[in-house]
């Protein structure tokens, strides 16, 4: 194999990447069946274009709601991954809601509405990472950036700062800037909505000055790999405070949601990883599965300026993929890929108890239909 030129050893990590992956998933229990997993994604699509309708539909002018859905969105050359946005805002709302079921006994008839919440800022989080990381979109970050600085993330939960920041967006013009403030907007509409505690607010907003944090980071300074995972574990951990809004809870409990939305975190994380893996091999991005050092330009800016993506040599790529192959780094990867999945339902049937545990074992259910999706 130390013979085989790049483009074989690139090959067989995206072959023994997905092969491994999916047979670990599948004897796990993990992989949902063809016609099961079909008809759930058909259940998916339809309950995200249902949060379209009444979220952003509800929440956005005619002129927005319509751009939103154009070609010209985000780049024409995005439009096909445009298509894919029910199934961002369905996994944002089951999620959410799968942390709500895990209440048990002290679930809210308002569970639906708050998944909700959750399902915007999905959706939201995914635009924010995408207009920050590429450097095609840098006029819509550096307005995206200023003006949620200009009104902090934190202070944005006091209905006071949210209207006074929603009475400013008409200011901007009409374009991707606008509707990403728009859906940061009807996020924060929603989570006034949920009636938080002085606690609630101050936990939720520290963590969504976190996670706004972690992606200035990301596309400004670059990020080592730790601190990629905790970039990718935040919006996990908000959700769970959402899903956990209004819901008396001794610490010891929260700390166990918190644990969760760790665990469920770091799987996507890691499905994500084991998807891009060839990706990010080429052109040097962050990636869990290759330890790789992190080395600043000599200008002093970092080489991860745009999504932590640099140029390197392919001598080093394909030592890299040879040392990843024949130190079962791939195998590694999906064993612990498997280890967070399982810690995941664990602590979801326990917190849920008896009572939760059908309500949560349905949820459960469609999550497996997203990481099948994100594989496929």
């Amino acid at each position: 194999m130390s013979d085989w030129p790049l483009s074989l050893l690139l090959d067989e990590i995206w072959l023994r990447s997905r092969r491994l992956a999916v047979h670990g998933l599948e004897r796990s229990g993990f992989w949902p069946g063809g016609d099961e997993h079909w008809a759930s994604v058909g259940e998916c699509i339809a309950l995200g274009q249902g949060v379209d309708r009444r979220c952003l539909q509800q929440n956005l002018s005619a002129a927005e709601y319509a751009y939103l859905h154009s070609p010209e969105a985000f780049g024409s050359s995005r439009y096909g991954s445009r298509r894919r946005w029910p199934l961002v805002l369905a996994f944002g709302h089951q999620v959410t809601r799968l942390f709500s079921a895990c209440h048990g006994a002290a679930r809210r008839d308002s569970d639906d509405d708050v998944a909700d919440v959750g399902a915007c800022f999905n959706l939201g989080i995914s635009l924010i990472d995408l207009v920050l990381d590429e450097r095609a979109f840098r006029p819509a970050a550096e307005t995206v950036i200023g003006m949620l600085a200009d009104y902090d993330v934190k202070n944005l939960l006091l209905p006071a700062h949210w209207h006074a920041f929603d009475d400013q967006l008409v200011r901007v013009p009409l374009g991707d800037a606008r509707i990403v403030l728009r859906i940061v907007s009807t996020v924060y509409k929603g989570m006034a909505q949920l009636g938080l505690s002085t606690d609630e607010r101050e936990e939720l907003g520290a963590l969504l000055e976190d996670a706004f944090r972690a992606e200035i980071a990301s596309a400004r300074l670059g990020m080592r790999s730790q601190e990629q995972h905790a970039k990718s574990i935040l919006p996990f951990q908000v959700m769970a405070c959402i899903a956990r809004a209004n819901v008396r809870q001794p610490e010891s409990t929260a700390a166990l949601y918190r644990e969760m939305a760790v665990h469920l975190g770091t799987s996507i994380a890691l499905l994500d990883d084991l998807s891009d893996l060839v990706d990010d091999l080429r052109s040097s991005a962050v990636n869990s599965i290759v330890a790789r050092p992190h080395t600043p330009q000599s200008d002093g800016t970092d080489d991860a300026e745009s999504g932590g993506a640099q140029t390197i040599d392919d001598s080093i790529v394909s030592a890299i993929a040879l040392s990843l192959l024949e130190e079962s780094g791939i195998e590694r990867a999906v064993e612990n890929l498997l280890g967070h999945l399982r810690e995941t339902e664990l602590l979801a049937l326990s917190l849920a108890g008896p009572d939760g545990a059908g309500t949560v074992a349905r949820q459960l259910a469609s999550t497996r239909t997203f990481i099948r999706n994100w594989l496929e």
